[in-house]
């Protein structure tokens, strides 16, 4: 069973082997309590098969049931018979469901791709993997484009995903370059999101893995210098913007954030000035 919560765009619904971009949350009919979450601690969205499954067939086949009707961008609660869930046993592991448990999703469909664009996750190469992690960062522009803000950064932080520190520690540098490539825009692409979403202390650290990793990178010098502005920390921001500006003489974007941090830095006078005035005068 389906309810439509927030109503999805376009016409087209994944196929039948579709890879799905979805975030959930599941909850027990029976007693309302939520037993699983994909954004607890700002995960990435996870990857599901549309697929009208048999019963038992897998944990989520009520899901990728659900899938097959729903639009981008849709938000539905599907209601999930134990048969098409964790069945007659349930889970005793995580997430922890009670033998012959309903299941309510309340599922968010990102996005899909259709059935064979895309390997495994878990069968890809190196060169798949880029373009895996390229894919979904065009997938993220797309969004940030039309304000979609939160949507945007989750694509950009699947992309991350495909292109971790563990996988880089065994590369090349050859082939570092080509992570990096990729990696080092994703990561200032998820900085603008997320400051779009007022998480600045967040997106100021992503910034700043950009700057150690490669230290000649003005654009990131330059989000370091607004993400410690919007935070306040004008000295900090100063000295950022400086190393860009040492890095692009004459940027338009340099200057103009320059700018920004030093209206920040008057302000903050200004009202540094009123409250010893309010305190002694």
């Amino acid at each position: 069973e389906k309810r439509v919560t927030v109503p999805g765009v376009g016409e087209g619904t994944p196929k039948e082997g579709a890879k799905c971009f979805v975030h959930y949350r599941v909850f027990l009919e029976e007693t309302g309590e939520e037993v699983y979450a994909t954004e607890e601690n700002d995960g990435p969205p996870v990857e599901v098969v549309a697929s009208a499954g048999a019963p038992g067939c897998s944990s989520t086949a009520g899901l990728g049931i659900g899938l097959l009707s729903m639009r981008k961008r849709e938000r539905a609660e599907l209601r999930v018979r134990p048969e098409y869930g964790y069945g007659e046993e349930g889970s005793f592991s995580f997430p922890h469901v009670p033998p012959s448990s309903t299941l309510v999703y309340s599922a968010d469909l990102l996005g899909w791709l259709e059935e064979g664009e895309e390997s495994l996750t878990t069968d890809m190469l190196f060169e798949e993997r880029l373009a895996a992690a390229q894919r979904r960062r065009d997938l993220g522009v797309d969004e940030f484009r039309c304000g979609n803000y939160r949507e945007a950064w989750s694509f950009f932080n699947m992309g991350i995903s495909f292109l971790n520190e563990d996988m880089m520690f065994q590369l090349k540098q050859e082939d570092l370059g080509k992570v990096h490539s990729i990696r080092h825009p994703l990561l200032l692409n998820s900085f603008s999101s997320l400051v779009r979403l007022k998480r600045y202390g967040q997106g100021l650290k992503l910034a700043e893995q950009v700057t150690r990793e490669d230290p000649e990178n003005a654009k990131a010098w330059c989000r370091v210098a607004k993400g410690h502005r919007l935070l306040g920390n004008t000295g900090r921001a100063l000295e950022a913007i400086r190393a860009a500006e040492g890095l692009a003489p004459g940027s338009e974007a340099v200057r103009e954030e320059l700018e920004r941090i030093r209206e920040a830095e008057s302000a903050g006078k200004e009202r540094d000035k009123k409250r010893w005035f309010g305190m002694f005068g």
